[in-house]
């Protein structure tokens, strides 16, 4: 039986890979980690961050794996089957980002990318705001990513934090900020 199972792997690791997660992620145990992935997933729709399957979250498990949403979840039906288990050093920025952050959150604002083509970041405008949002920076994919906002010309932004909600709370701030900079802009 066991041959079976371990030529099972070797022949559909992908599959493999997907029940363990969907049978890791449904115990009782990780129940607030899936609920929390929900609500920061419903965050990022409802503030209009990332279009439903275009936005990924990822949380930092141990000092060598994460739990970041699959690639296509939609991000408004977030349940244990769309949860993968990911090294931390795979090359997404998502997951590199957790190298140093215990959660990231990854979308694409209109604002902040229409600002990132002009090779700005948003002006400090509003203190609370700004306190918010962290450090926003123009960066590249390959990191690193320091704790705040990395907007990544022509792809999308990551925000990194303490905890998803601290992560799409910045995400959220530096929108704001964004938008305010490119009105502001459009006045003058």
């Amino acid at each position: 039986m066991r041959r079976s199972v371990d030529r099972a792997v070797q022949m559909q690791p992908r599959r493999v890979d997907r029940i363990r997660n969907d049978l890791l992620y449904a115990a009782p145990s990780e129940r607030d980690l899936v609920a929390e992935i929900r609500r920061a997933g419903e965050r990022l729709l409802a503030a209009g961050l990332a279009p439903p399957t275009l936005g990924a979250l990822a949380v930092r498990r141990s000092a060598k794996s994460a739990t970041r949403t699959a690639v296509g979840t939609d991000l408004g039906c977030i349940d244990n089957r769309a949860l993968d288990t990911v090294p931390i050093n795979d090359s997404e920025p998502l997951v590199t980002a957790l190298a140093s952050h215990e959660a990231a959150a990854w979308g694409v604002p209109p604002m902040l990318l229409t600002l990132a083509e002009s090779g700005r970041v948003p002006d400090a405008v509003v203190d609370s705001m700004s306190e918010a949002a962290g450090s926003i920076r123009l960066g590249v994919a390959t990191g690193p990513f320091p704790e705040g906002v990395t907007v990544i010309r022509g792809i999308g932004v990551v925000a990194a934090g303490r905890d998803l909600d601290d992560a799409v709370t910045r995400l959220e701030a530096a929108e704001i900020l964004a938008t305010i900079t490119v009105h502001m802009t459009d006045r003058s």
